[in-house]
């Protein structure tokens, strides 16, 4: 049991990483390509908002992970 509270750790730290790269430099590259395309300001700013919105439930699915790490042992029900 001690081994699975470290991988919810290493769990967390990758999902808090990858929701980063996922909000900078995801929709930079996204926004680009869009861009090239000549989509309309309005089609790339609710595409951005989708786009932030997803990065923000992956932070807090990083910190409901990490919280479950934090959680003394034997608390879970």
């Amino acid at each position: 049991m001690r081994d699975l509270k470290w991988f919810l750790l290493l769990v967390a730290v990758f999902l808090l990483l990858s929701s980063l790269a996922h909000g900078i430099l995801g929709w930079k590259a996204m926004r680009a390509e869009l861009l090239r395309t000549g989509a309309s300001p309005d089609l790339l700013a609710d595409l951005a908002t989708g786009w932030y919105l997803g990065t923000a439930a992956m932070v807090a699915f990083a910190v409901i992970i990490f919280s479950s790490w934090l959680e003394p042992a034997g608390m879970a029900q």
